[in-house]
């Protein structure tokens, strides 16, 4: 279990067995980084369960959350493994640059997205860091990084190509993503954005089958 904790005290850190009344396990491995603290503990010792995550300053319980630890091994991703001295600090980073973006905090999340070595911009770590992008408004940069051939485009990652090749008035493949957002669910709301596409291209027929296949499916939600 690993993760990040703002605060400038030290916190401590337990899992208690939300089942049965046993001895808490302390988590240890907590390392400060200026206004914040970084935690790592390996659960190998710890038996299957649910447990509560709770974090206390002094003798104030800040947060509680409760988890499960399952007894199975799940590789991580390669772009995740960390497992090497030489890059298992950029664990950390890239936490720091999620953490950054989840508070809102564009610029610093993109600051530590800029410290991870080119290997490590990969298929997994590229829709995250082009989600930053795209809260900074950076959309060609956004269409740059996901139109690489290792991102896979699941759902998620075709709204954002489609959103932003619209922003930066790529119409032709902004239809092409919508097109394929179909697939996930032939919807009103993406019938409607490709008929607005395609009447301004000047495709007028085409655009009016998806202008009336939105009305037809939002007649049906009625």
């Amino acid at each position: 279990i690993q993760g990040i904790v703002f605060s400038k005290e030290k916190p401590e850190i337990r899992l208690i067995n939300a089942e049965v009344e046993t001895e808490p396990y302390e988590i240890s491995g907590i390392m400060k980084h200026s206004n914040y603290f970084l935690f790592r503990h390996s659960l190998k010792e710890v038996k299957s369960g649910n447990y509560y995550l709770s974090m206390k300053i002094g003798q104030e319980e800040i947060y509680r959350k409760i988890i499960a630890v399952l007894s199975f091994h799940v590789e991580k991703p390669k772009g995740f493994e960390w497992s090497d001295p030489a890059t298992f600090r950029y664990s950390y980073v890239f936490e720091m640059a999620q953490a950054y973006l989840n508070k809102g905090d564009v610029d610093a999340s993109l600051s530590y997205f800029n410290r991870l070595p080119e290997s490590l911009w990969n298929a997994t770590t590229l829709p995250v860091i082009a989600s930053a992008f795209y809260q900074k408004q950076d959309f060609a940069r956004v269409v740059e990084l996901l139109e690489k051939e290792a991102v896979v485009k699941k759902y998620s990652v075709l709204l954002m190509l489609g959103n932003a090749s619209l922003k930066i008035k790529r119409l032709p493949k902004a239809a092409e993503y919508f097109e394929q957002l179909r697939n996930y669910g032939d919807t009103a709301k993406v019938n409607r954005v490709l008929g607005a596409i395609y009447l301004s291209l000047g495709e007028r027929e085409k655009a009016k089958v998806y202008m009336d296949r939105a009305e037809e499916l939002e007649k049906k939600q009625k």
